[in-house]
């Protein structure tokens, strides 16, 4: 039996009045509230941690690496990647979908393709697709959704039938910020494979509703954002394949994802730091273990 007032006490902000009453809080679509333990694992880092990570040789920076490392460790636990080198950082959902769009589809898309996105969408879901499918003269294909506000699996299985092995990428929501439709996930990425195309599944929503298992899932991407888990913002998630990884280019240059640097050539880092230019957000990252560990006991 769950204790809501117990958990309620675990929130701060709940503690707020607004217009003189207690504070009701019904966005976690947006985002989500952020528990003590996630506030005080960013305070622990801001007050005794500070350091730049994954490059220094130092206490604090190792101390730090280890401890942003756990979390890579923890999201590829929690949702049954296969390894951590199938764990990038990110900004966000958004980040994670345009790096994919950007990174794999304007690499691997073709004049003549198409991207299968549903009417469910979210546009951070809809905007890189039609960026990339530019690039290339590919194209993006709607599928329908009933009345009900359900994916048309008719629809989607005629649309698959209709356009055959153009279809390289599906992307679609598993749960709708709008509508909160769960889409029958399993059953579109089976049929997607059976087409010959790859699944991205926009996980924002479900992450933190559900249990998500990649490796049964068989998705060749997932991404999802740590601030409707109850953590921080400015911190996401990509889920790929390793084999797809390593054949993508990197989405941005920068420090980190080098190996080494020379103005005749440059060459890349390993996964997964090849996807990870820049100072990443250190105090987010390591802050987000104590969301699942939170989300877990629950």
């Amino acid at each position: 039996m769950i204790d809501v007032n117990a958990i309620r006490k675990d929130f701060p902000v709940l503690e707020r009045r607004v217009h003189d009453h207690q504070l009701v809080y019904l966005d976690n679509a947006a985002t989500s509230l952020k528990p003590w333990s996630v506030i005080r694992a960013m305070e622990r880092y801001y007050t005794h941690d500070t350091a730049n990570i994954h490059r220094g040789v130092h206490f604090l920076s190792e101390e730090g690496t280890r401890h942003f490392e756990e979390t890579r460790q923890a999201v590829a636990s929690w949702i049954n990647a296969s390894s951590t080198d199938e764990i990038i950082f990110t900004k966000g959902t958004t980040e994670s979908i345009n790096l994919v769009a950007e990174s794999w589809g304007t690499h691997f898309l073709k004049s003549g393709d198409v991207v299968l996105l549903s009417t469910l969408e979210h546009h951070s879901n809809i905007v890189p697709w039609q960026l990339a499918t530019e690039k290339v003269n590919a194209s993006v294909v709607e599928v329908p959704i009933t009345e009900a506000g359900d994916i048309n699996l008719q629809e989607y299985k005629k649309i698959l039938e209709r356009y055959g092995r153009k279809v390289k990428m599906v992307a679609i929501t598993q749960i709708s910020n709008g509508l909160g439709t769960v889409n029958p996930i399993q059953e579109m990425i089976d049929l997607a494979h059976d087409a010959g195309a790859l699944f991205l599944v926009d996980g924002a929503q479900a992450i933190a509703h559900t249990t998500v298992d990649v490796q049964k899932l068989n998705c060749d991407f997932y991404v999802f954002s740590a601030h409707k888990a109850l953590g921080p913002t400015a911190l996401g998630f990509l889920y790929g394949k390793k084999a797809l990884l390593e054949k993508m280019p990197p989405y941005q240059g920068g420090g980190d994802m080098i190996d080494v640097v020379t103005f005749a050539k440059t060459t890349y880092n390993d996964l997964p730091h090849k996807f990870e230019a820049g100072t990443p957000p250190i105090a987010e990252g390591i802050a987000f273990k104590a969301a699942i560990e939170y989300l877990q006991t629950i």
